[in-house]
Formats: structure tokens, C-alpha cells, sequence
């Protein structure tokens, strides 16, 4: 039944509107501004942890929280290990430093407690991904896109798309993969800021409708 839900919304691409009162909290110029200042290679924030492996999602969430998205329920962070933890509802980053003294020296050490959906894309195991966190718990409305479907217009996903949104993409209907943001529009095209081969303010088209088969619109709020 979930993947006949899934393939019924890419037959359909929607141009979704929110009520102004309830995009406010969000302030998408704020998102913009930082995803434009830590996008390309080696300007990532310090404050963060960074992924070698895969830093789209933990990118993005950064450009989110710098945009005013904050967890909804408190976190008692002292029941979290360090690293990465499975969540379904939270999401949170949170940056501890602390100093261990050697042989004259002093060791300085940086470690995070981070959720699955401030890093993952989209889980399917105990954790959740960002999509889950967007789409369940904060009730963002997304539209869904095929390349390569007749029904799914690449110059209606630029319609749909506003500065400051997510978009996440794959080539398995089931298995999102890579999480973007965007930063400008130019009437014909989008400008976005990604990580994991680090990009800012490239073509959407050029750099992902080209590259991948199913593509989500997640309207911020």
C-alpha cells in the first residue's frame, strides 16, 4: 500500500501553497544567506561536525536551524551517547567540548550528539531521516517528480520550488539519497547549495534533475 501511495503522488505534481502565518516562523532568508556563506568546498561551519562519507543532510539542517527551525519537544541530552541516535521525532545537534591534560599539553576534543533525522536522508530502519522529521512531525506539504514521466514537468517543479525549500532526490522511488537546498530562482531554472561534492548556488537542472529519477519538494515551514 505505501508503494502504491508513493508512485500515485508521482503521477501528480502539485503546486502547494502555505498560509503566509504559518511559513513565518521559518525565515528563509536567514537559510539562504548561510547556505550561500558554508556551501562550497571548505567553508564548512566548525561549529558542525562534518561527513566525509555523506555531509548533504547535515548540511542542509544547518541552513534549517539557521533559518529558525528548532526541535518541538525538550531533550534530555545527558541520556544520549555521542554520535549519531536513532530518532523518529527529535532533531537536534549538539556540539560538547571538553579538555584533557597530558604531558604538558592540553587536549582539546570536539564531540556531538546529533539525531538520525538531522543527518539521514530518509530512514527506513529504527531511526528516521530528515524527510520523516519534515513530513511527520512538523507536517510540511511536499510535491514529488519524476524525470522522464509525462506527467512531470521539470518547469513545474521550478513553479513549485520557493528559495529556501528542501528538495531531496534518488533513482529508488524507496530510497531517497541526497538533500539540497534552495537559493535562488531564475525563472527557467533554480540555483542550489549542497553538500557531498560541496556546490553553491548551481544549477538544479545541470546538477540534479539531470542526475536523478525521482525528485520531493519539501515546502518548508
Amino acid at each position: 500500500m505505501k508503494k502504491r501511495l508513493l508512485s500515485l503522488m508521482l503521477i501528480f505534481a502539485f503546486i502547494l501553497e502555505t498560509p503566509a502565518n504559518v511559513m513565518a516562523a521559518y525565515d528563509r532568508e536567514a537559510a539562504v544567506q548561510y547556505a550561500k556563506k558554508h556551501a562550497a568546498k571548505n567553508t564548512n561551519n566548525k561549529e558542525y561536525d562534518y561527513y566525509k562519507d555523506g555531509d548533504c543532510t547535515n548540511f542542509v539542517s544547518q541552513c534549517l536551524y539557521a533559518g529558525g527551525i528548532r526541535n518541538q519537544t525538550s531533550i534530555s541530552y545527558s541520556d544520549l551517547k555521542y554520535g549519531v541516535n536513532d530518532e523518529k521525532s527529535n532533531w537536534y545537534n549538539k556540539k560538547y567540548t571538553f579538555y584533557r591534560v597530558g604531558l604538558h599539553l592540553i587536549l582539546e576534543i570536539t564531540r556531538w550528539k546529533t539525531s538520525s533525522t538531522w543527518v539521514r536522508v530518509y530512514n527506513t530502519g529504527t531511526g528516521r531521516g530528515l524527510y520523516q522529521y519534515l513530513v511527520n512531525e512538523r507536517g510540511c506539504l511536499i510535491a514529488a517528480f519524476e524525470n522522464g514521466s509525462k506527467y512531470s514537468k521539470f518547469e513545474d517543479l521550478v513553479k513549485t520550488a520557493q528559495v529556501g525549500d528542501v528538495i531531496q532526490c534518488s533513482d529508488n522511488i524507496n530510497k531517497l539519497t541526497h538533500s539540497v537546498i534552495v537559493t535562488e530562482k531564475t525563472g527557467s531554472d533554480l540555483k542550489v547549495c549542497y553538500h557531498s561534492n560541496d556546490k553553491k548556488d548551481v544549477s538544479f537542472y545541470d546538477n540534479i534533475w539531470s542526475n536523478y529519477k525521482y525528485m520531493y519538494v519539501i515546502k518548508v515551514k
